[in-house]
């Protein structure tokens, strides 16, 4: 995965992917809806920063406690 400027379909499928792959106890289809909602109701700026931040940096703990997973 590579960093992102914009919010897209394939940005959500990828972050879903791997937050899935990182906690098995949820569905990627869980995971998929709430980065939807966290994408609607914070705006594209932060779900860029989400996004960017799990690539960079790997900090799937941190994009779980702000997804409210």
């Amino acid at each position: 995965m590579e960093q992102i400027k914009t919010p897209s379909f394939n940005a959500m499928d990828n972050l879903s992917d791997v937050l899935a792959k990182n906690n098995k106890s949820l569905s990627f289809e869980e995971i998929h809806k709430k980065l939807g909602t966290y994408l609607l109701l914070s705006g594209s700026k932060k779900f860029v920063e989400l996004y960017n931040d799990v690539v960079k940096n790997k900090n799937y703990t941190k994009a779980f406690t702000t997804l409210n997973l």
